[in-house]
């Protein structure tokens, strides 16, 4: 996929290279946990975490991550308002239904959160950047679409058969 001139524009400003990140299918632009880090020290970035919930299996958690820039933000998108403070608060959640990094739940809930600040506090989620953490929950709904697709089609054959079949008349 080709990449638009205005992400070539914003990933210039921001100082990234083109393996940073790459253009979803459904057009988000997916964001590596590499460039998230560069991304908070480049911008002076304060990140703080906190572990609000994780269960006893370990399969379940949530983390509150919050994050600043004290510094006048110029960025790659002009309409973003020139304050001197930032400030964003994100939680990241996992649990089975939504992590295929089944060895590592709680690490995936810290960087889902940090993105979500980073990108927040840069502009880039509202412009649909997102964290390569996240999109494993789209990864997650698109494969129970399609499930649900192949499902539904084999019913349907099933069913094509059966009314094929001859019947039995009493």
């Amino acid at each position: 996929m080709e990449i638009p001139e205005e992400i070539l524009i914003a990933s210039k400003g921001l100082e990234l290279e083109l393996s940073d990140f790459f253009i979803h299918k459904d057009g988000w632009i997916i964001i590596n946990q590499k460039a998230i880090r560069k991304l908070i020290h480049r911008h002076d970035i304060t990140i703080k975490k906190e572990l609000c919930f994780v269960s006893n299996d370990l399969q379940y958690a949530v983390i509150k991550c919050s994050g600043e820039i004290s510094h006048v933000y110029t960025g790659p998108f002009p309409e973003l308002p020139k304050t001197k403070k930032r400030f964003h608060e994100s939680l990241g959640e996992v649990s089975p239904l939504n992590n295929t990094f089944k060895e590592f739940p709680i690490s995936v809930a810290e960087k889902r959160a940090e993105s979500r600040v980073v990108l927040n506090l840069l502009g880039l989620y509202s412009q649909n950047w997102r964290g390569e953490y996240e999109i494993d929950e789209q990864v997650k709904a698109e494969q129970m679409i399609q499930k649900r697709q192949e499902n539904t089609k084999k019913q349907e054959e099933i069913t094509l058969k059966a009314l094929k079949k001859p019947r039995k008349t009493l």
